[in-house]
């Protein structure tokens, strides 16, 4: 059982109540329009090639440098909080 015990709990509820209704929306037009499922699939597949080839620069990048340095995975560096900011 949910208990709702302020406005800012309503608000809340809304807006869930508001994402469950397009997500059933969604469906809806998923169920209806079967084409749309693919074009949704492709879309995730061109999200995910844009970000490959930065990522595996990255990791290549850190690779070479955790290979200069190895110190630093056997004894990691602790740096004040304060440094961070």
């Amino acid at each position: 059982m949910l208990r709702i015990t302020s406005s800012e709990a309503v608000d809340a509820a809304e807006q869930a109540a508001d994402g469950l209704y397009v997500l059933i929306s969604a469906t809806t037009h998923l169920e209806s329009y079967s084409w749309l499922s693919s074009f949704t699939a492709a879309q995730q597949d061109a999200q995910k090639a844009a970000l490959q080839a930065p990522l595996e620069t990255l990791l290549g990048d850190a690779e070479a440098v955790l290979a200069k340095h190895p110190h630093y995975i056997q004894r990691p560096v602790s740096v004040p909080e304060a440094e961070l900011a």
